[in-house]
């Protein structure tokens, strides 16, 4: 298959059989070579939105608790902003790969929030550690041991549950379920490939981490003042990069769902 425009073939070749790791590399990169073309909102919208989000954390830098908690707060607005959008963009792309028309867009940026809000908790408990991490002397650290070591429990536990319900975020989005019955969906498909997943997401890290070392190699990338030109320019490039970076890992994502959801309900 040279291109997507015939979307039952792909959807054909995703129910044949289960696909080896360089086929879904392959098939992720055609479906985001046709997104590219179909998805420019959603590109300018994640473009912007870690714009915005690369500047709040290079420039503001809070010198008392307020105002890192009111940053903070606001981070965590873009944060789910970004998740919701994703979430979007996930359904819209498998309902056209499985040529159900349009998306309810109202019910499903409400539905997106939703989950974007429980997911977001995560990042919360994660801060909340590193905050009392973040004294400075060993009395302070020593008192807030117990609840540095419960959040980092905390943080163990969500990671275990997302691995467990890997693809919980295509189901409960592209599938016309409840929490409960998307839990138990997402249960039941992802018995024997989580690993699918979860290889593939580190793979995708990976190449992340890499391609913006070598980004803020070329431009000499110093975050500490003063700011410069090429300060901007890289968070203008960085930030173009994460929205066609995010939309490779969202096809990534909807490639593998679609063929082991199709295998296990053939």
């Amino acid at each position: 298959m040279h291109n997507l425009s015939n979307i039952d073939k792909f959807k054909l070749d995703l129910s044949e059989r289960y696909l080896s790791m360089k086929e879904y590399f392959f098939k992720a990169f055609l479906l985001w070579k046709e997104s590219i073309k179909t998805e420019k909102i959603f590109l300018i919208l994640y473009s912007l939105q870690k714009f915005i989000f690369s500047c709040m954390i290079t420039f503001i830098h809070p010198d008392n608790d307020k105002l890192y908690f009111m940053i903070t707060f606001l981070i965590y607005i873009l944060y789910m902003s970004n998740n919701a959008i994703s979430c979007v963009l996930l359904k819209k792309i498998i309902y056209r790969i499985e040529n159900k028309g349009s998306i309810d867009l109202k019910k499903s940026i409400s539905k997106a929030f939703i989950y974007s809000a429980i997911l977001s908790v995560y990042i919360i408990i994660w801060d909340l550690r590193n905050y009392f991490y973040s004294f400075d002397s060993y009395e302070d650290l020593s008192s807030h041991g117990e609840m540095i070591l419960f959040l980092t429990a905390l943080m163990i536990v969500f990671i275990i549950f997302g691995i467990i319900f890997i693809y919980l975020t295509p189901v409960f989005m592209a599938r016309n379920l409840s929490v409960k019955e998307s839990l138990k969906y997402t249960y039941r498909i992802s018995k024997g490939k989580r690993l699918v997943a979860l290889f593939l997401s580190i793979i995708y890290f990976l190449l992340n981490v890499f391609f913006l070392k070598l980004l803020s190699g070329i431009f000499k990338f110093n975050p500490v003042p003063p700011y410069g030109n090429l300060t901007i320019m890289y968070i203008i490039v960085q930030s173009i990069y994460y929205s066609f970076s995010t939309l490779f890992s969202s096809c990534m994502l909807i490639t593998v769902f679609l063929n082991v959801d199709y295998m296990k309900n053939k």
